[in-house]
């Protein structure tokens, strides 16, 4: 039931747009303005899909936010193993080479 309330509103906004016509003697059906109706229709699904686009872009935030918080507990648990001075070694090296990368 929800989805037809919004469905026949849709319909309805369509035949609106296209300025849907009906004769009876002779019975006739047209949609003189059938363009503006497909553009605006065009124009609604752009917008839906980029709203997509943006739940799309704080799924990837969340992703990077486990990504640094995974590599922080690495660095913790090898802190612990290897020695501050070494981590800080590697460390530098890690960053170096993703600036490297990041340039190329």
């Amino acid at each position: 039931m929800k989805a037809i309330i919004p469905l026949v509103i849709l319909i309805a906004a369509f035949l609106y747009i296209g300025k849907f016509h009906v004769t009876l003697k002779p019975f006739s059906v047209s949609l003189p303005d059938w363009i503006s109706a497909i553009g605006y229709a065009l124009f609604i699904i752009g917008f839906i899909l980029i709203l997509a686009d943006t739940s799309a872009k704080e799924h990837h935030k969340g992703v990077m936010k486990g990504i640094d918080d995974s590599y922080d507990a690495i660095h913790k648990v090898l802190d612990d193993m290897l020695g501050k001075e070494n981590i800080d070694a590697i460390k530098t090296a890690v960053k170096e080479t993703a600036e490297a990368e990041k340039e190329e």
